[in-house]
């Protein structure tokens, strides 16, 4: 339990998928491990969460053909209708017993890198990709509207 301000807790390595809850304002990070760490062909890399209370239902972004492979991850609602580059996303995982889920997308290089992730509800996504002690990692993009006290 987080109490005061700059109070943090860290997860061990993991690649179990969760939850994070609150009752107030929190910031969330993950943490790619790199290869070194044993978990494939990648450098460590950040990416801040989005809170889903800002997930838009359409995302144009870039993912850099150069790169061995590049993925976009995605978390929607359950029941979602989802596509990547206008095909149905279709392998959803539940998110424990929560009412989520998420889908981990490879990309092609079609399009010079320029992808397209609709849903019919508002999904979060993330965008990486990995190559031989290299990695990039960001939020594909979010809405800023005020979020209420």
């Amino acid at each position: 339990m987080l109490v005061n301000a700059g109070d943090f807790v860290e997860i061990k390595t993991t690649t179990a998928k969760f939850v994070v809850t609150a009752d107030k304002k929190i910031l969330v990070s993950q943490y790619m491990v790199g290869q070194d760490g044993g978990f494939g062909t990648s450098d460590p890399a950040m990416l801040v969460t989005v809170n889903p209370q800002q997930w838009r239902k359409t995302y144009l972004f870039h993912a850099a053909t150069n790169w061995q492979a590049n993925y976009v991850d995605i978390l929607a609602p359950k029941n979602a209708v989802v596509t990547v580059d206008a095909v149905n996303v279709a392998n959803w995982q539940p998110v424990g017993v929560t009412n989520y889920q998420v889908a981990h997308v490879k990309l092609s290089n079609q399009n010079g890198g320029n992808h397209s992730v609709v849903g019919d509800v508002g999904v979060g996504i993330s965008v990486y990709g990995v190559q031989s002690y290299g990695s990039y990692w960001y939020p594909g993009g979010l809405d800023l509207d005020v979020i209420p006290q």
